[in-house]
């Protein structure tokens, strides 16, 4: 399309909001081609429906057009937007940084002191290095739910953490019960309580639940 043509449609179709999603969702914009005119969108659909580069966001942040909540709510961030972010210690924009993007483990670890732990647990994938160095004021109760972390948790996981306070919390998680099984030496009131609960049985059950849980797993993959 002739980019005369496009800016004219985009400007008529500024207001339209199903315009940005079925028309401009998947269009790979140049910073040049936004620098040019920026007036011509609607800012709050350009960001909610839009990829784009860091070098447009920067510019947007640089020069206005949006909010650093805007940006944070619907792009992804430059390391240097997040850096910038982190080192004006606005607790409410940190606060936002880290429940909508992904923030690198060595930014977290180096501004650690300025971030509220719960969130980054609750929030944030963490390596296995990051737990290790922090394991003292890891959140448990917050790490174990955390979707991102899911793939990280497995039996290699809960040998390496086994003397740490993890064991009111592991339920939350998606480890199979065969493998906490494997672990039960160590298991809390509150951990029997808990799978109790998560799997409708009595304790003396679980055992049982494990070998179910396995049989639908292989059943599953089967498929």
């Amino acid at each position: 399309m002739d980019v005369d043509k496009l800016r004219k449609t985009i400007l008529q179709n500024r207001s339209c909001e199903n315009y940005y999603i079925k028309n401009l969702s998947h269009v790979k914009f140049t910073c040049d081609f936004i620098r040019y005119d920026p007036t011509i969108f609607n800012i709050e659909y350009l960001l909610k429906h839009c990829t784009l580069n860091t070098d447009i966001t920067d510019y947007l942040l640089d020069n206005f057009f949006c909010t650093i909540y805007d940006l944070i709510n619907y792009q992804p961030l430059s390391e240097r937007y997040m850096i910038k972010i982190l080192k004006n210690k606005d607790p409410d924009v940190i606060f936002a940084l880290t429940l909508y993007q992904k923030i690198p483990c060595r930014l977290l670890q180096h501004y650690l002191s300025v971030m509220d732990i719960n969130m980054i647990c609750l929030n944030q994938f963490l390596d296995l290095q990051f737990i290790v160095n922090n394991r003292e004021i890891i959140s448990w109760e917050n790490l174990f739910p955390n979707y991102l972390m899911q793939n990280i948790f497995n039996e290699t996981f809960l040998a390496v953490f086994k003397e740490c306070p993890i064991w009111d919390h592991v339920a939350t998680s998606n480890i199979p019960l065969s493998i906490l099984l494997k672990f039960e030496e160590k298991f809390t009131e509150k951990t029997y309580c808990d799978l109790e609960e998560k799997y409708n049985c009595n304790r003396s059950d679980l055992n049982i639940c494990a070998l179910t849980e396995k049989m639908e797993d292989q059943t599953l993959n089967k498929i």
